[in-house]
């Protein structure tokens, strides 16, 4: 990646986030959005807003992983299967092995945009997060998006 693209990516995630902080009350960004630019996954399911396409290759949660996540969970709640983190980490063998590219964060981050993003239903993402079949750290999953939350590092 070349130091031109890193700092314009760098400049529009300053400006996405500062502006949302600025004015969070009435920011025309969703709180997806928002989450994704501040946490590094790509905002494959906002349609409405194109800034991140430029920016493909600068996220750290990659186009195509968001989409394959997507797709997987998508058939799980479609099916009425419920899953839970540590079942979705054994499915990307977070722990066995690091050619799936996964790992639990790239896993925790990429599935809050999309809770954030309201994809699925309140059971499906209660059975994800479910007590003593997740990691504590799985919680935050399905917290609201708060001001406090955007960070500029």
């Amino acid at each position: 990646m070349d130091t031109n693209s890193k700092s314009l990516f760098q400049l529009m995630r300053f400006n996405i986030l500062n502006s949302a902080k600025m004015n969070w009350e009435n920011t025309p960004f969703s709180p997806a959005y928002i989450y994704a630019w501040d946490s590094g996954v790509y905002p494959a399911f906002n349609d409405g807003a194109d800034w991140h396409k430029s920016f493909v290759d600068q996220f750290e949660v990659s186009e195509k992983e968001v989409v394959e996540l997507g797709k997987f969970l998508d058939k799980k709640w479609l099916a009425k299967s419920a899953i839970s983190f540590y079942e979705l980490e054994d499915h990307y063998e977070v722990s066995h092995s690091t050619e799936t590219g996964w790992d639990r964060g790239k896993l925790l981050i990429s599935c809050r945009y999309m809770y954030l993003n309201r994809m699925f239903d309140n059971s499906f993402w209660s059975a994800l997060i479910e007590n003593g079949k997740c990691p504590t750290e799985a919680f935050s999953i399905c917290q609201k998006l708060e001001k406090s939350d955007i960070y500029f590092v």
